[in-house]
């Protein structure tokens, strides 16, 4: 019987590092930007978000709103139901320092879209969709 909270304690240490996993962000690669969107609305953590649009500002005003939505204001809520049950289609189009991402999204999970990315110091950042 005392076995049993050690158990617990550890299927649950397991449990949250998986957790832990699943939200981090790899900016490395065009897809890894578009996943974090993903991630992020799927776990309601809006904490990755702002680190997502191209640093310079010249994204456009739609990913800039995503970069920005948090929990509270309108736009959170249709991010999340958008969001949630995306999923890259293919594998990235790169051309230099920008990259093109098919996916898919939407409360029924059927709208398809073009992601579009720009590469500053080996970080992959939303441009526009």
């Amino acid at each position: 019987m005392k076995a049993w909270p050690t158990v617990a304690t550890v299927a649950a240490a397991v449990a949250l590092s998986a957790c832990a996993a699943d939200t981090t962000v790899d900016l490395s690669k065009p897809e890894g930007a578009v996943n974090a969107l993903f991630v992020s609305a799927k776990s309601q953590d809006p904490s990755q978000l702002p680190e997502l649009c191209d640093p310079t500002g010249n994204n456009d005003s739609d990913t800039r709103r995503l970069c920005r939505t948090k929990p509270g204001e309108a736009s959170w809520d249709m991010f999340v139901s958008w969001f949630a049950g995306g999923a890259v289609v293919g594998k990235a189009r790169v051309d230099g320092d920008v990259a093109e991402l098919d996916f898919t999204f939407g409360p029924e999970r059927d709208r398809r879209e073009t992601m579009k990315l720009v590469r500053h110091d080996e970080r992959w950042y939303l441009y526009s969709f």
